[in-house]
């Protein structure tokens, strides 16, 4: 007698945007751990140090994803290496900010640290 109209969640823009950023904010603790594991492996720096960065530039690239996924609401493999090294460049600022004078050891951990998390992660 009476039917509901079947609507696709992920039709809507609004959802698909909604549940992305449920997805990366359930990852994001893990991705957390792994770069921060990362650094430490790398002797980039004392703990502390290493879990105060971590955070930092995480939460950095996590809102770069956030412009990214308003401008590529469905993103593909181009663009998840486009991101990868967006997020490189940019978690690379951020190490230089907390530790100036080692260029080398900021792009080496930049680099290893998002590739272990993309690699873990996919």
């Amino acid at each position: 007698m009476f039917s509901t109209p079947h609507v696709d969640p992920t039709s809507s823009p609004v959802v698909v945007f909604i549940l992305t950023i449920l997805a990366f904010a359930s990852f994001y603790p893990l991705i957390l751990l792994i770069e921060l594991v990362a650094l430490q492996l790398l002797r980039w720096g004392k703990f502390r140090a290493c879990l105060n960065v971590s955070w930092k530039m995480n939460a950095f690239t996590f809102m770069l994803g956030m412009v990214l996924l308003t401008i590529f609401p469905k993103p593909n493999a181009i663009h998840l290496l486009v991101y990868l090294a967006i997020s490189v460049v940019v978690e690379m600022g951020v190490l230089s900010w907390f530790k100036k004078g080692a260029p080398r050891q900021n792009w080496t951990a930049a680099l290893i640290a998002n590739a272990a998390s993309y690699i873990l992660l996919i």
